[in-house]
């Protein structure tokens, strides 16, 4: 499948060598694969469904603040599981497909790559990993949730390039071979601090030497400096650990992690960012 070239970056004074790119092809009004939502000067009611549409634009807890259970509050059953991939475009009035497909082209896959593909959900981001991969490309999608493995089993069996891993993200594992790709998306937000390290560590471990990790999610911002219907969307319609999340710099706790060469993709009137880098080969 022939793929276009990778974006243009301008260089960033960030830990490491950090480049960043606000993605313009987005702010082309009328674009049937637009991903950017403008909030000036549209109504009231219109900021109601842009942050109902940011906040359907990640995972939804199970139960608000489900913490007593132990489970990270981005998992999702029943329904709602079921039907996630056709409610998250309908709720973004159908905008979630071309941006993700936007995203999965902004991860700038090669071919051959071996993709650790963590909290996998349906398997929706895999079909679109698998686009760019020729018959030696590989999946491993890691999922916890029943619902969703069934899905990702379906297409499974339709793909012998996808590989099913029940296993949570935050526990200790080991793939059996390692990956040149792993990408994890709109999960760790919803995880507390102590996992999103396991997470991160769990990623290290399985990921080859010079391979890249790609992290889709919130953008790190100051929620008090936000419009009102961001922070509304933050700090009522999300889960609790969120806003934790946005606080964090991640370049330096990545950095820390012994992950270098950061690249920044924005969306969302730079309100999510796709951050990638590259594990650091130590001799």
């Amino acid at each position: 499948m022939e793929r276009g070239g990778p974006p243009r970056f301008r260089k960033e004074g960030l830990p490491g060598r950090s480049r960043q790119i606000n993605d313009r092809h987005f702010l082309e009004r009328g674009k049937q694969d637009s991903a950017y939502i403008s909030v000036s000067g549209i109504s009231s009611f219109q900021k109601d469904i842009f942050s109902l549409s940011l906040r359907k634009t990640i995972p939804l807890p199970i139960l608000s603040g489900d913490t007593m259970s132990g489970k990270p509050q981005v998992e999702i059953t029943g329904l709602e599981a079921k039907f996630y991939d056709f409610l998250l475009n309908m709720v973004l009035l159908g905008q979630y497909d071309p941006f993700i497909k936007k995203v999965i082209h902004h991860l700038r896959l090669n071919p051959d790559d071996i993709v650790m593909d963590l909290g996998a959900g349906t398997g929706k981001n895999a079909d679109l990993m698998l686009q760019y991969m020729n018959e030696h490309g590989k999946i491993y999608a890691i999922e916890i949730g029943e619902e969703m493995r069934k899905q990702l089993n379906h297409r499974q069996k339709s793909d012998s390039r996808i590989r099913v891993v029940h296993q949570r993200i935050e526990e200790k594992f080991i793939l059996p071979e390692l990956a040149t790709v792993a990408f994890i998306s709109f999960v760790m937000h919803g995880l507390e601090q102590p996992d999103r390290l396991k997470a991160i560590d769990n990623v290290y471990s399985n990921l080859s030497g010079l391979g890249r990790f790609c992290i889709l999610d919130y953008n790190h911002f100051n929620v008090d400096h936000a419009p009102w219907y961001v922070k509304l969307a933050v700090r009522r319609l999300e889960c609790k650990p969120t806003e934790s999340f946005i606080q964090k710099d991640w370049q330096s706790l990545l950095q820390k992690k012994g992950f270098s060469e950061f690249t920044t993709v924005t969306y969302f009137r730079n309100y999510i960012r796709l951050l990638c880098c590259v594990k650091t080969v130590t001799e």
